[in-house]
């Protein structure tokens, strides 16, 4: 009996992990231009879920309500911004790092990885089994794990401000 129960627990699994893809891939993809006038690929939904990576600069994710957005840039810093003026609002200051992309993982730890594989950035939350992590309509990126329990959020750990805003 609990052979079977797990045999059809995961057949469910393997079709909405087939279906939750065929729907990002019918999705409308919405573009914006940032302050550089680069290309911006805003993904569907304001969340990374577990094995989900934000993967070069060109791909972005913004809050529910649009006021943020966030972007993996190609020196390896994550940074927030605030979408109407593409003004900074918060980031890992991992820039000049080398850092290539950001996952959620499976264990529960949210990091920017770089070329050789290794942690350049983390949350600090492996082993605490967050299912996803969502960039608020405030600003802030918060972990939750089932029934919405949340287990971190950035605001928590401030980076400062990069190098090029301290001018401003």
């Amino acid at each position: 009996m609990l052979l079977k129960k797990i045999f059809v627990i995961t057949v469910l699994i393997s079709i909405f992990i087939k279906a939750k893809c065929m729907v990002i891939i019918n999705q409308t993809i919405e573009t914006a231009k940032d302050k550089d006038g680069n290309e911006l690929y805003f993904l569907p939904g304001d969340k990374l879920a577990i094995n989900e990576c934000l993967l070069n600069e060109s791909w972005a994710i913004k809050s529910n309500g649009g006021k943020f957005y966030m972007r993996m840039h190609m020196d390896g810093n994550l940074v927030i911004y605030i979408t109407k003026e593409h003004r900074f609002f918060w980031s890992t200051n991992t820039d000049n790092t080398g850092g290539k992309r950001l996952c959620m993982q499976e264990d529960g730890d949210f990091n920017i990885y770089g070329l050789e594989n290794n942690v350049l950035w983390s949350s600090n939350t492996k082993g605490k089994y967050g299912i996803f992590v969502i960039l608020t309509n405030c600003g802030y990126l918060e972990m939750y794990a089932e029934y919405n329990i949340k287990l971190w959020e950035n605001k928590e750990y401030p980076a400062p401000h990069p190098k090029e805003d301290e001018d401003n």
